[in-house]
């Protein structure tokens, strides 16, 4: 029914009754995260606050009092929490670590700055190139701020990630055309255009493409 912060509501009134703190701490987070799927910020960080008192080190659960904290607009905190977790990751490369660069890059964006969004961005896929959350998003950013190369680059992870991204693998292609096509190349661009036919029949604007392309 999507009724996230009723459910997180109901859910917690159970939360004293568990008698270990195992339990307790997955009641608390699961209720902070419906909380912050209801954009429900502030009331969910009374509950995540409690788990990560519990499991300071669980990672799900900083992931989800950061996003609590850059929704509520308290970025002070979630900038103190996000690098204390970026400095006690000592790989250069990991899920993890990709995963705190995005909510760096989200930081960025809730606070105007687009420069910062875009290199975060930029960073958190080098940490992950599976990430297809950030292989998206980063696409968008760099395609509409003229960094072409590195948008491609990004489009090139979504088309061969085995998983699904928030970006379709037609979508990634299309977006590959008009980029190669814009700089110069109207081959490949057909060549990436019909790739992207062959994913989605019915993708928007693609037969236009390929035709505008072909009679160039």
């Amino acid at each position: 029914m999507g009724a996230h912060a009723a459910l997180a509501r109901l859910l917690a009134r159970r939360i004293d009754d568990e008698a270990d703190d195992a339990a307790r701490f997955e009641q608390l987070r699961r209720v902070g995260q419906l909380l912050v799927e209801a954009n429900e910020a502030e009331e969910a960080m009374t509950y995540l606050s409690r788990a990560l008192a519990l499991k300071p080190d669980d990672f799900a659960t900083v992931i989800a009092v950061a996003d609590a904290r850059i929704a509520a607009g308290h970025t002070d905190e979630a900038r103190e929490l996000l690098e204390r977790g970026i400095g006690a990751l000592r790989a250069r490369r990991s899920p993890e670590l990709s995963q705190l660069r995005h909510r760096m890059a989200r930081l960025s964006h809730a606070l105007s700055d687009e420069q910062g969004r875009y290199e975060w961005l930029n960073s958190a896929l080098e940490a992950d190139m599976n990430n297809g959350d950030v292989a998206s998003e980063l696409a968008i950013v760099a395609q509409s701020e003229g960094h072409l190369d590195t948008a491609l680059k990004a489009l090139r992870a979504i088309t061969m990630m085995k998983s699904e991204s928030s970006m379709s693998r037609a979508e990634a292609f299309y977006r590959q055309a008009i980029i190669v096509a814009q700089k110069g190349e109207p081959r490949r661009a057909v060549l990436w255009a019909k790739k992207a036919k062959a994913e989605d029949q019915h993708f928007p604007g693609v037969d236009r493409l390929i035709a505008e392309l072909e009679s160039a």
